[in-house]
């Protein structure tokens, strides 16, 4: 199930997840990927000086991708040094 926000849909197909302009259909960006769950995702506002977030399931694993890049989210998944 796609999500839009602040004029941005977000989309999962079988080969990654698209950033798209809903109303053109406009492709602003491609994160390559597959077998990505299309079972939906989830948009985080992002804080702290950290850009927002979409996260959709890849397989065994969960992808973070900055939404102004299309790329994974720095630092996400990274073991903390305390654990």
């Amino acid at each position: 199930m796609p999500i839009v926000v602040d004029h941005v849909m977000y989309v999962t197909a079988p080969d990654g997840v698209y950033a798209l302009v809903p109303e053109t259909g406009e492709l602003l960006w491609k994160y390559d990927a597959a077998r990505v769950a299309l079972r939906g995702l989830a948009f985080w506002q992002g804080a702290g000086g950290l850009h927002s977030r979409v996260f959709a399931g890849n397989g065994p694993f969960l992808l973070a991708l900055d939404v102004t890049t299309g790329k994974p989210a720095p630092g996400f998944g990274m073991k903390a040094a305390w654990i």
